[in-house]
């Protein structure tokens, strides 16, 4: 199972590439990984502080994926709307890789979501892989 804060998919043309379009979607309960959507999608629509996804064995294990620009001044480089999961698997070939990502994709070619930083400026971003028992959904993961 997966589940994630996210609340956008963000849709891609038959090339792959954002199409402009949104669909509102509530992932914040576990969904079934064997829906085959989950194979090739966008994920967006986070709040800064809850940019995370977690993958879940609901027997035993789940693993939660999280990312963040780190600040000291709380100035950020990169918007809100930048942070995404990307999700790419195959269930043919048994794997699945949720993405972290900031910026769009394809932003090197459009210049969208693209952190543009002066000389001697610095981007650091955090990601943290958080294994922890699966209980249920209304325990946190330090539970």
């Amino acid at each position: 199972m997966i589940r994630t804060p996210g609340r956008q998919i963000l849709c891609q043309d038959e090339l792959c590439l954002l199409s402009g379009e949104t669909l509102q979607v509530d992932l914040s309960k576990e969904v079934l990984l064997a829906n085959r959507r989950f194979c090739d999608l966008i994920i967006g629509g986070y709040q800064r502080a809850e940019t995370w996804f977690e993958v879940i064995d609901p027997a035993s294990l789940a693993v939660r994926l999280s990312h963040a620009e780190m600040t000291d001044a709380k100035t950020y480089r990169a918007q809100e709307t930048d942070s995404l999961f990307v999700l790419w698997g195959d269930p043919v070939l048994g794997y699945f890789c949720p993405g972290p990502w900031v910026g769009m994709p394809n932003s090197l070619n459009t210049g969208s979501g693209c952190v543009f930083l002066p000389p001697a400026e610095r981007f650091v971003w955090r990601v943290q892989v958080s294994p922890h028992r699966f209980h249920n959904v209304a325990q946190s993961p330090g539970d």
